[in-house]
């Protein structure tokens, strides 16, 4: 960042405070649907101006920016997983379970990098294998259809070959037995 004026279009402005920046970082103009283009990086970017707290509550005091985060984690990319793990030491109340429940969506979809999230700390095994993801407030779901959402993740996580992340695979297949018996539990046979 630079510390005093700058030289543009012939004349001299100041530079961009972090905040200003960040929000430059999110308004620019790439929206294609109704969604704001969020990316992994720029989210980082986010992060490294105006820090992790700072970040959460510009992209939560937003509900399409939420969303596009939430939706972001979800994916398992390597870069969101990131995101999450940098987020999360400072989201707490709806935007730590919100985090989690992305983190839970994407277990399906990257194992070996939700088990690796685990084996770090920065999330437990019941916040990341605790849940089924999205699906869990559908309360309308047929049985049937929510075990199936609990045996994917269990198939997804048995089918992780990393020697280094054992424990944290075995803890979580544990974690999702016990939800499995919860789900069951519900329902009258």
């Amino acid at each position: 960042m630079f510390d005093g004026p700058v030289k543009v279009g012939g004349s001299f402005v100041h530079a961009l405070a972090p905040v200003a920046m960040a929000w430059l970082l999110l308004a620019a103009p790439e929206v294609t649907s109704s969604q704001p283009k969020l990316t992994a990086t720029k989210v980082h970017r986010l992060i490294d101006t105006i820090g992790a707290r700072g970040t959460i509550r510009k992209l939560f005091d937003s509900s399409d920016f939420e969303n596009a985060l939430v939706d972001g984690v979800a994916t398992g990319g390597a870069g969101w997983l990131h995101v999450a793990e940098r987020l999360r030491p400072m989201a707490d109340g709806a935007a730590g379970e919100l985090l989690s429940l992305a983190l839970q969506e994407a277990l399906p979809k990257n194992p070996s990098g939700v088990l690796a999230i685990i084996h770090r700390g920065t999330f437990s095994t019941i916040h990341a294998c605790g849940g089924y993801g999205f699906g869990q407030y559908d309360e309308e779901r047929p049985l049937r259809v929510l075990l199936k959402l609990i045996d994917k993740r269990v198939r997804a996580v048995g089918a992780v070959q990393d020697s280094r992340l054992a424990s944290e695979q075995r803890a979580c297949i544990d974690e999702l037995g016990r939800l499995r018996s919860a789900v069951e539990g519900q329902f009258p046979k």
